[in-house]
């Protein structure tokens, strides 16, 4: 029957691509810690289909912060703690 689940672990996030807009940097020559380590948190549920399949539902709390900077001096923290929901086929 159904399956519900949760867990814990831990949430590693790569900015990859970070835009300032021109006059930010002209002014503040802002920088980002490009790595992000945080708590991530989840719940959910596989419902079998028939034949094999199911589909999965879920939700995940995840952290993610990092070091923002200006001229090389630490200006403050970038933090967004996303809510994240997923359904899939399995």
């Amino acid at each position: 029957g159904v399956r519900p689940y949760v867990g814990a672990g831990l949430n590693y996030t790569r900015f990859s691509s970070v835009d300032f807009d021109p006059a930010v940097v002209a002014l503040l020559q802002p920088t980002i810690d490009k790595n992000s380590f945080g708590l991530a948190l989840q719940a959910g549920v596989d419902i079998p289909m028939g034949g094999g399949w199911l589909i999965n539902v879920d939700v995940k709390k995840v952290q993610i912060r990092t070091d923002v900077s200006s001229f090389g001096a630490k200006a403050g923290t970038f933090k967004v703690d996303p809510w994240l929901v997923g359904v899939g086929v399995g």
